[in-house]
Formats: structure tokens, C-alpha cells, sequence
């Protein structure tokens, strides 16, 4: 689990709180200017599944589901940072606090 990526978001929404919200946005656009392209939150194969959960309890949930519903034995599933998605929404959710309609749903079209 890269810490410090998760990190990242926590630490713009903490700058977001005590409003320093031009500087939330630097370091969500930042984290999404890394995005990879075809990026997706969820990555299966058949040994692993790796999703970029927006928290712990979101992450013990889903493997307690599939430890108890996946037939022919558990994949392995692992924590994957960051969530773009989750960064997108940050921004969406600041910029409509700004009142900013449009860049909010541009960025939950990312």
C-alpha cells in the first residue's frame, strides 16, 4: 500500500477544510495529471484483484464479500493507490462549492 499517495488526497481535503482551496486543487490536479491512460479502478486477472478503494472499511467490505461469495477460492486483493476517481470527485466537489457547474461535472466525467 503506497502511503504516501493516499496520503496526498487526505492532505488536499485537510487544505481544503482550513481553506486553502487553490492549493487542494494544485495537489488533486497533480495526482491526476499522473493518471494513467485506460486507467480503471478496478483490475482483475485470475490471481489478483486490485481496486483503488476510497477507504479501509470500503476495502474489508469488498474482501469479506468475496471471501464469502467467490466460487473456486479467493483471488488475492489488494488496496491499490490512488483512486483517480476519488481525486476527480474532490475537485468535482470543491468546484461546485465555488460554484463552478461546469469544471465540477468535467471532472466527474474524467
Amino acid at each position: 500500500m503506497d502511503d504516501k499517495k493516499k496520503h496526498v488526497l487526505d492532505q488536499a481535503l485537510d487544505l481544503y477544510k482550513i481553506g486553502k482551496v487553490e492549493e487542494a486543487r494544485v495537489q488533486l490536479r497533480q495526482v491526476i495529471s499522473q493518471m494513467p491512460s485506460g486507467w480503471r479502478p478496478i483490475r482483475e486477472d485470475a490471481k489478483s484483484i486490485r481496486v483503488a478503494f476510497w477507504n479501509v472499511d470500503e476495502f474489508q467490505l469488498y474482501v469479506a464479500y468475496h471471501k464469502k461469495n467467490e466460487a473456486g477460492g479467493a483471488r488475492n486483493i489488494f488496496y491499490d493507490f490512488p483512486s483517480y476517481s476519488e481525486a476527480c470527485y474532490l475537485l468535482a466537489f470543491i468546484d461546485l462549492e465555488q460554484q463552478n457547474t461546469v469544471e465540477a461535472l468535467n471532472w466527474l466525467d474524467k
